[in-house]
């Protein structure tokens, strides 16, 4: 269960069914590279590993896993997942129980010039009551290659088929980027209501070196949603070209230029909206004197949003806005990681026709307690504005997950997970008609997973 771009809770979730999967991002910006001062990688640094699901041979230029689990769980709010109808605000909550049994299988292989990723996965859960029986499949993969000495360029792309609607709100501190895909994982945790969709996307990038020490890359992306029972269809598409420059080896600054769109075919006529980064700041990541287990990173930007109704009779108007990430890092012992980190975006989600200014603290917390016991803990809060210019416009979202996976050998182990979350929209939020104002929801699941390596 692998996925381009994993937001916290799913990456946590991922972690616990498939522990030798990674849960993959694209980094805000390029680290700098490593110099004689800083600490030495991990898995030469810290060589202790869990006995359950072990790392790939570093040596091996291919290699081949499948992955699969199976699992029970109560949930204190099932009827979201079960239900098209209206969920009407303070309407009461319907806890119950499901049944859930996945598979997955993924693919590397690495060449002197190119390296190849696929993967998917598949997924079918039952609801008890009320009964209800649903599936979920996805599949995805990339390339990436060297086409001069100095050139570099990289596709990846996906397809989902997905059963029920999720809203995206919630971050991944190890990358803290703008988007947090809810159906990245056919784990059912934040289904909300039933709408079946299928969902692609694809992107492309070119990177040309200038130099030792800078870079040119141009990007562009493109996501579709189509329903299969409603006029909501979505797109967004994103694009830009970055320059970038180490002055030292821990510091440096970018310049450069993106913009992205969204566009709901529900609004007949409607132009898409637009936010323009005026992709300038500067670059830090670098272990810290007084500890090198403990590393500190940070990114700062810009953003133009044109304001007004998503109405191509609109007078245009726009709003500018500082954006960033910080990110602290801290190893604690051999296994051990805790990380903290901050988030000021402006960003889109399906679903609603204003973007999102919003700010997010993340933190993660977890290891190896033995070999065959593992610990693994998350949690986030964000807040901030939907859109601009009219009141009660405000949000804010919270998560919280936690687990313990035994190793019964080095391809079985049994989990136990608890995972809630929660969100508010002020009065002033152009909602879904189906999405209630406020909501929380909680579970707990307990399960067996199998990580089995065909090729390593």
């Amino acid at each position: 269960m692998r996925s381009r771009s994993t937001p916290l809770f799913v990456c946590a979730i991922v972690t616990l069914l498939a522990p030798g999967v990674v849960c993959a991002q694209t980094e805000p910006a390029s680290p700098p590279p490593s110099s004689s001062t800083d600490p030495a990688p991990p898995e030469v640094r810290r060589p202790f590993r869990g006995l359950f699901g072990g790392p790939a041979d570093p040596r091996s230029k291919q290699s081949l896993e499948l992955t699969a689990s199976a699992f029970g769980a109560y949930d204190t709010n099932v009827f979201a997942a079960t239900t098209s109808q209206p969920v009407t605000p303070g309407a009461p909550q319907h806890p119950g129980w499901y049944t859930s049994a996945n598979a997955g299988l993924s693919y590397a292989r690495t060449g002197n010039r190119f390296t190849v990723n696929l993967d998917g996965d598949a997924a079918l859960y039952r609801y008890i009551n009320p009964a209800h029986l649903s599936y979920m499949y996805r599949a995805g993969g990339g390339i990436s290659t060297r086409i001069g000495p100095r050139t570099h360029v990289a596709f990846a792309g996906d397809f989902t088929y997905a059963p029920q609607y999720r809203l995206g709100l919630f971050f991944n501190p190890s990358t803290l980027t703008g988007d947090p895909n809810s159906f990245s994982s056919v784990v059912p945790d934040y289904d909300l209501f039933k709408l079946t969709s299928y969902r692609s996307s694809g992107e492309a990038s070119v990177q040309q070196e200038l130099g030792r020490r800078a870079s040119l890359t141009g990007f562009y992306s493109v996501a579709d949603v189509n329903y299969t029972d409603s006029g909501n269809d979505y797109r967004y598409e994103a694009a830009g070209i970055r320059f970038s420059d180490r002055l030292t080896q821990h510091l440096g600054y970018h310049l450069g230029y993106s913009y992205n769109t969204a566009h709901y075919s529900v609004i007949g006529g409607a132009e898409p909206r637009r936010i323009n980064n005026i992709d300038a700041g500067v670059d830090y990541g670098r272990a810290l004197s007084f500890s090198r287990r403990t590393t500190l990173s940070f990114s700062t930007g810009s953003a133009v949003v044109s304001s007004g109704q998503l109405t191509t009779s609109d007078s245009r108007s726009f709003q500018y806005r500082i954006t960033g990430t910080a990110l602290l890092r801290h190893e604690i012992g051999r296994s051990w990681t805790t990380a903290l980190g901050y988030r000021r975006g402006v960003d889109w989600r399906e679903g609603f026709v204003d973007p999102f200014l919003s700010d997010a603290v993340t933190a993660t917390f977890g290891g190896l307690i033995s070999r065959r016991l593992q610990f693994n803990s998350g949690a986030d809060y964000a807040f901030g504005n939907v859109g601009f210019g009219s009141s009660n416009n405000g949000y804010h979202s919270a998560s919280a997950n936690a687990g313990l996976q035994l190793a019964m050998s080095r391809t079985l182990a049994v989990f136990a997970r608890y995972l809630y979350y929660q969100y508010h929209f002020g009065s002033g939020v152009r909602l879904d008609p189906r999405l209630t104002p406020d909501f929380g929801r909680q579970g707990v699941s307990v399960g067996v997973e199998a990580s089995l390596p065909i090729i390593r």
